[in-house]
């Protein structure tokens, strides 16, 4: 019988499949802890950063407080519409991302040390590799 699963974030339902099977799910982050933990920001308050008119959406809760244009943040995140059965799926699933027993990140702790220790102590991934 299967001990874990390790997956990719952009399956973050399999978090459910792994409660139900009573074992640890492992989420795979290829894109680095930066980019992880602007992603799970944007998850968290998607349906607020929707309603922003300004052009610019800042990130203050992150290290550094990045902002960005509005247009270069996901499509994903972009196109979520509240209630549209697709884009609640997508967004229990990437919320979900943050309820794993571990994470796997693209990165070293020299290059992204702040956004890893973000992951563990803000996000709730205790255990980040």
């Amino acid at each position: 019988p299967p001990v874990a699963i390790l997956s990719d974030f952009f399956v973050g339902w399999t978090h459910h499949w792994a409660e139900k099977l009573n074992i640890p799910r492992i989420g795979f982050f290829s894109s680095g802890a930066f980019l992880t933990s602007l992603d799970a920001y944007i998850w968290r308050k998607v349906d607020r950063m929707l309603l922003l008119e300004s052009p610019i959406v800042e990130f203050s809760d992150l290290p550094r407080s990045p902002s960005f244009v509005k247009e270069h943040l996901s499509f994903l995140s972009r196109a979520y519409t509240k209630g549209d059965s697709d884009s609640e799926i997508v967004k229990n699933g990437m919320l979900a991302n943050a309820k794993s027993w571990g994470c796997v990140v693209n990165s070293f702790e020299a290059l992204e040390g702040e956004y890893l220790d973000h992951m563990k102590n803000e996000m709730g991934c205790g255990r980040v590799y």
